[in-house]
Order: structure tokens, then C-alpha cells, then sequence
């Protein structure tokens, strides 16, 4: 349906926005180009990883592991969802 079309147009325009903060960030490291509306990533200093936890808005991320190691994960699942307040949440890091 139209909606729905609409729906998906907003969500990637997030996620790809915010895939492509996080891949131009020098403290950061994506782990692939988001296809479905899930982006991963984390600090490239995996020592650092606590500590943007704490430093980014509650709610903001879940946590995952991956092949054992920990990444952050945004899922873009709300059309609403504001790619630069995310965006401007993880500038404002500073572990």
C-alpha cells in the first residue's frame, strides 16, 4: 500500500543516515551498510564500548553480540524516528 511504501522510504532515509554518520566518524566502525533497517557499530577502540554505553541517551541503543564481540544496534523501525538526534547523540560522546 501507499502508506506502507511511505513507511519504508522513511525508515531507510534513517538508517542510512545514520549508517552514514557512523561510517565517516574516525572513532567509529561499522560493522556492514544497513539493508534492513538495523544498523550496527561501536567504538573502533572496543576498550571504549562501556563507556559510550553510558554516555549515549537511555534508550538510544541496544546492545548485541556478534561473532563475541559487543556492537550497538539502532533499529530503525519507527518512521518518526529522527536520524539527526541520533546523529547528534553520538557526536556529543566523549568517552
Amino acid at each position: 500500500t501507499r502508506s506502507t511504501l511511505l513507511y519504508s522510504a522513511a525508515a531507510s532515509d534513517v538508517y542510512k543516515r545514520q549508517a552514514d554518520h557512523v561510517s565517516q566518524d574516525d572513532r567509529l566502525q561499522l560493522l556492514a551498510l544497513p539493508v534492513t533497517g538495523v544498523v550496527n557499530w561501536r567504538p573502533k577502540d572496543t576498550q571504549l564500548f562501556d563507556a559510550w554505553h553510558q554516555s549515549l541517551p537511555q534508550g538510544m541503543v541496544s546492545t548485541t553480540t556478534i561473532h563475541g564481540e559487543k556492537w550497538f544496534r539502532n533499529v530503525i523501525a519507527n518512521p518518526m524516528a529522527n536520524a539527526l538526534a541520533i546523529t547528534e547523540a553520538i557526536k556529543a560522546v566523549q568517552p
